[in-house]
């Protein structure tokens, strides 16, 4: 199941996934600047493909950051919110929606427990997701549970040993 979502072609619109690979390289650095521009690439990519589903999850990630490190207002609350739904729609299997749904529950509902458990769904759904593992790390690192936190970076660094994310946050997490 899982080799076969990841043969499969995320959009036929080539300008979508072109959008899609620049709010990627955009998602890199954590500044305002770079979060204003991914949230525009995605708002392409998702323009040119409606259908795009992991587009969508992405979109809604950034909301949520947007949310987080600039403004929490209601537009990005809802805004995040309703690109995670349509990404729910459109991609339920894809390990992209279900980071953005547990960040949007984490971070804009303020439900952590609830924000961990889909991400351990989507583990459950998509084991070998390095993306997932990170997310549900930072999760747990953020409501104290240091030592599941480590184990879970652990487990990402043997999913990707060269990370340089994951022994960065593995490294943040051991000296708290």
């Amino acid at each position: 199941r899982q080799q076969a979502t990841m043969l499969a072609r995320p959009t036929e619109v080539l300008a979508a996934y072109d959008a899609y690979l620049r709010g990627l390289a955009a998602t890199r650095q954590l500044t305002i600047v770079a979060v204003q521009e991914a949230l525009r690439q995605f708002t392409t990519a998702t323009t040119l493909d409606p259908a795009f589903g992991d587009a969508w999850a992405q979109l809604s990630r950034l909301w949520t950051l947007s949310y987080l490190l600039i403004r929490p207002t209601a537009e990005a609350a809802s805004q995040a919110r309703d690109a995670a739904t349509r990404a729910q729609q459109l991609a339920p299997g894809s390990p992209h929606t279900a980071i953005a749904r547990g960040v949007y529950a984490m971070v804009v509902e303020e439900e952590s427990e609830r924000g961990l458990e889909i991400l351990r769904a989507g583990r459950r759904h998509s084991p070998n997701s390095v993306d997932l593992v990170i997310f549900e790390g930072l999760g747990l690192r953020e409501v104290g549970r240091g030592d599941e936190a480590i184990t879970a970076f652990l487990h990402a660094r043997s999913l990707d040993p060269r990370s340089k994310q994951v022994a960065d946050e593995l490294a943040h997490t051991m000296l708290r």
